[in-house]
């Protein structure tokens, strides 16, 4: 499985103002990449189920805390 393209539509309301506008955005990013994330996790670094999982949590509330994509 790959990665899905990156809709940047998506990318720039992360951006908005509104809250629930950023929160709706962050969600589709979140339905759209964490399986591939999973994925590569569990393939690429050879990783237990519990463990790809929890690092895939950590990557995504880390990324949400920091306002990463907002930035």
């Amino acid at each position: 499985m790959s990665f899905p393209a990156t809709r940047l539509s998506v990318v720039a309301r992360i951006k908005s103002e509104d809250a629930e506008t950023r929160r709706l955005a962050f969600a589709s990013l979140i339905d759209a990449y964490w399986k591939p994330t999973y994925k590569y996790l569990r393939l690429k670094w050879n990783l237990d189920p519990e463990e790809a999982a929890d690092l895939t949590q950590d990557f995504f509330t880390t990324t949400l805390e920091k306002d990463v994509i907002g930035r």
